[in-house]
């Protein structure tokens, strides 16, 4: 059984297509696959600006418990970007033993990638000219309990601050039998630098972590749909059925 866990506010919606594509190619080989959306997001209940990161962990929790009591007790998350982060974040607290990981262009630092999305804020202001606010200044406005608007979505205090405490390196994976790492360029190249060090410290945690790099347009971000056909293809090859296998059997096919 395999899980899909989102990406964050508008990588979610750019990032829909690719989604479906790698689950009809998981069902293909066999695999039945889970797509679901966060509360305030999608086609679930409540609104974004009241949503927050121990909402959005619990969803998948209770996900993870629905999954391996009706449909299979073998497990695999596959995160996609921000949705790597909160998968990783899981491992130690769910009650259903992950064994396995597949993460696409992860989110490694989740303050890192906050200030990114808030100058998202500051360049729609920038093109119109209404505004000449820092990050600096966003985040001053979310420290006293304000809520930002950016690209759409309503940001809370609490979304803001949770998620920046957030990285990948804090994390306890110890218990993983493998992580499949990809990322994604317009041309062939080597492993990210940040990447590269996530990767480096669960090594020496003992965690096999495998990374691959696929050719492709950054579909996540780009302003036109777009495929990574690619990514596609390596991680049907590379889906760790044998690593699952180390621990109580094969990854179960539909």
């Amino acid at each position: 059984m395999i899980i899909h866990v989102p990406a964050f506010a508008e990588e979610m919606n750019k990032s829909r297509h690719m989604v479906s594509q790698q689950a009809r190619a998981f069902a293909e080989q066999g695999y039945a696959t889970l797509v679901f959306d966060y509360y305030g997001t999608g086609d679930s209940e409540g609104e974004f600006a009241d949503s927050n990161w121990d909402i959005w962990q619990q969803d998948l929790l209770s996900v993870i418990d629905w999954c391996s009591q009706h449909v299979s007790d073998t497990v695999l998350l596959w995160g996609l970007r921000f949705g790597a982060l909160l998968a990783t974040s899981v491992i130690a607290k769910t009650k259903q033993p992950i064994k396995q990981l597949v993460l696409w262009q992860p989110v490694a630092s989740g303050e890192q990638y906050m200030t990114q999305f808030l100058r998202l804020k500051l360049a729609g202001g920038m093109m119109t000219g209404a505004s000449k606010e820092t990050v600096q200044d966003l985040k001053a406005k979310l420290d006293k309990g304000e809520t930002l608007e950016v690209g759409g979505y309503c940001i809370s205090q609490s979304l803001y601050q949770a998620v920046s405490q957030q990285s990948l390196m804090a994390y306890d994976v110890s218990t993983l039998t493998g992580i499949s790492w990809y990322e994604v360029n317009t041309k062939p190249r080597s492993l990210s630098p940040v990447g590269q060090k996530v990767v480096d410290h669960w090594n020496n945690q003992s965690v096999p972590v495998a990374s691959y790099q696929a050719v492709g347009s950054q579909f996540w971000s780009n302003q036109e749909i777009v495929f990574a056909d690619e990514l596609v293809e390596l991680t049907c090859q590379h889906l760790l059925v044998g690593k699952a296998a180390e621990d109580g059997g094969e990854l179960e096919r539909a």
